[in-house]
């Protein structure tokens, strides 16, 4: 391995280990799931497990879901493998968070080297808004990152003028 691929590798391993630290401290804090409307979201995965509803989920008392179902189904695979944990509940917004910082490192270090993709990723992870979401039971980190994959998406076919092309 060359130099290069050697400081990408710590700075993705660096990138993994304060995202996991962030959602350590979050899950050996304590738990809010009675807040920020996280409750929803456990009935929908309840309701699911339980209950079998695959594509239409009621909360806990009973109200129709507010929001579409991918995160619940996002949150199935986890909850069926863990059990009904809260970490089996908050992994898929980890996931996400980390998703997010890893985009941010590999798109930054693409266009602005190494060290500005590092540090812009670290930036992402310690964000205040982020260390918040890392271990949320909510669609906020799903959001982030598809709307953040779909906007890089965008803006590099604007780039490379495929916006305008008719497929």
């Amino acid at each position: 391995m060359n130099r290069r691929s050697n400081s990408a590798i710590l700075w993705l391993a660096l990138i993994v280990l304060l995202c996991s630290l962030v959602f350590a401290l979050r899950m050996r804090g304590p738990s809010d799931l009675e807040s920020y409307a996280q409750v929803l979201n456990v009935g929908y995965i309840l309701d699911l497990m339980t209950r079998g509803h695959w594509f239409v989920q009621y909360d806990l008392e009973g109200v129709i879901m507010s929001k579409p179902p991918l995160h619940t189904w996002l949150l199935a695979p986890s909850v069926a493998l863990l059990g009904f944990t809260r970490l089996a509940l908050a992994l898929p917004s980890f996931l996400c968070v980390l998703g997010v910082a890893l985009l941010v490192f590999l798109v930054g270090r693409r266009r602005f080297g190494e060290l500005a993709g590092g540090l812009a990723s670290l930036a992402v992870v310690l964000a205040p808004m982020m260390a918040k979401q890392v271990a949320l039971v909510r669609t906020d980190p799903l959001f982030a990152l598809t709307i953040s994959a779909a906007a890089l998406a965008a803006f590099l076919a604007w780039e490379r003028g495929a916006a305008g092309k008719k497929l």
